[in-house]
C-alpha cells in the first residue's frame, strides 16, 4: 500500500450505462456485480465505476484524483469475493491522530453496534446477512412511524384522481431498497406527500422541515441541513440559527437533514423534495424519515433509551 500511494496512480470516476459498465466488470470476472447492473432498467440511468489502472468496481464517487493524496490510513481485513478476487478493507483519515481516533471509537462498535444491542433487547436476531424482526422491534418501529406521523399528517387532496396519486407515490421511496444487511444505510421511509398551488414551495417546505427537526431533537439528534442540488431551488429555506447548512451540487434537488453515526461519520436520517404537478394541477412536498436509520442509531448512541 505504501508503495501504491508513493507512485501516485490516477483513480478516475467513470460514468456509464448499466450494459456497458455490466460488460467491462463481467470481462474482468465480476460476474455478480455484472448480473446486477443488468437489472437496472430506469431509462438514462447511468452508473458509477473507479478504476485505477487495470483495476474496475462499482461505486460512488467522490473520489481521490491519485493515491497520493491519501494520508493517514491503516489495513483491516482481507476477505475472498464469491466472483473474483480479494476485498482489502481499511480505515483512513487526514491525520494519524484523527485516525486513531476512528480506530478507537471502530473497535468499541464491535461490542455497541445496532445488531447486538437489538438482540439484547429482544428486537431481533442477528446473524450474518441480516436480521430477523420480533414483535418488540417491530412495536419499537411503529412507535417511531407514529412519532413522524404526529408531524407530518398526510394531506388529502380531493382534485387528484387515484391514477395521479400513484404517479406521485411512484416517485416516493417507500419502503425501497434492501434493508436486510445493514440497516444503517436502509431506504425503507415514512413519507409525507403535501400538495400545495404552485409557488407556495417555501411556506410549505419551511413548515415540514420544522416539524421533522423539532421531532429529531426530541428523539436526542444533533442534526445539520445539507442543501442540494445545482440550482438554489430552496432560497427561501428558514430555520433556527443554531442550525448548520452546507450544500452540495447533484441533479435532483432536495434537503436532507444530516446527524453523526457511532463511527462520526454523516449520515442522512430524513429528507424533502419537491414534485412538479401536471399542468393546471398542484405541485407536491415529499417529506421522508428514514425510520430503520434513525431506530439504529437511536440504539448505537443510547439515545432517549427510555423511549424503547
Amino acid at each position: 500500500m505504501k508503495e501504491i500511494v508513493q507512485q501516485a496512480r490516477p483513480i478516475r470516476l467513470l460514468e456509464m450505462v448499466p450494459v456497458s459498465a455490466s460488460a467491462l466488470l463481467k470481462k474482468e470476472g465480476h460476474d455478480e456485480q455484472s448480473s446486477f447492473l443488468l437489472d437496472i432498467e430506469e431509462k438514462g440511468a447511468l452508473v458509477e465505476l473507479v478504476e485505477m489502472g487495470s483495476f474496475y468496481q462499482l461505486t460512488q464517487g467522490p473520489l481521490l484524483s491519485n493515491t497520493s493524496e491519501l494520508q493517514a490510513f491503516k489495513l483491516l481485513s482481507i476477505n475472498s469475493l464469491p466472483d473474483q478476487g480479494l476485498r482489502i478493507e481499511g480505515a483512513a483519515s487526514f491525520s494519524k491522530d484523527e485516525l486513531k481516533k476512528f480506530l478507537k471509537l471502530l473497535s468499541s462498535f464491535e461490542e455497541n453496534n445496532y445488531r447486538k444491542i437489538g438482540a439484547k433487547l429482544g428486537f431481533w436476531a442477528s446473524w450474518e446477512e441480516g436480521v430477523v424482526w420480533f414483535q418488540k422491534g417491530m412495536e419499537a418501529r411503529e412507535r417511531l412511524r407514529q412519532v413522524f406521523f404526529q408531524e407530518l399528517p398526510l394531506v388529502e387532496c380531493s382534485e387528484y384522481s387515484d391514477e395521479l396519486l400513484l404517479l406521485f407515490q411512484k416517485n416516493c421511496r417507500l419502503w425501497k431498497g434492501d434493508s436486510i444487511k445493514d440497516l444503517r444505510t436502509s431506504f425503507s421511509s415514512m413519507q409525507q406527500i403535501l400538495f400545495y398551488p404552485r409557488g407556495e414551495l417555501e411556506k410549505n417546505m419551511n413548515s415540514s422541515l420544522h416539524s421533522i427537526y423539532k421531532t429529531l431533537i426530541m428523539l436526542g439528534f444533533d442534526c445539520w441541513v445539507r442543501v442540494i442540488g445545482k440550482r438554489r431551488a430552496w432560497k427561501g429555506l428558514q430555520l433556527p440559527e443554531e442550525v448548520q447548512v452546507e450544500s452540495m451540487e447533484e441533479d435532483e434537488p432536495r434537503i436532507d437533514l444530516m446527524t453523526l453515526d457511532f463511527l462520526m461519520r454523516p449520515v442522512s436520517i430524513a429528507s424533502a423534495r419537491e414534485l412538479r404537478g401536471p399542468a393546471g394541477k398542484k405541485d407536491a412536498l415529499i417529506s421522508e424519515a428514514f425510520i430503520e436509520r434513525i431506530l439504529v442509531l437511536m440504539l448505537e448512541k443510547n439515545l432517549r433509551t427510555s423511549f424503547f
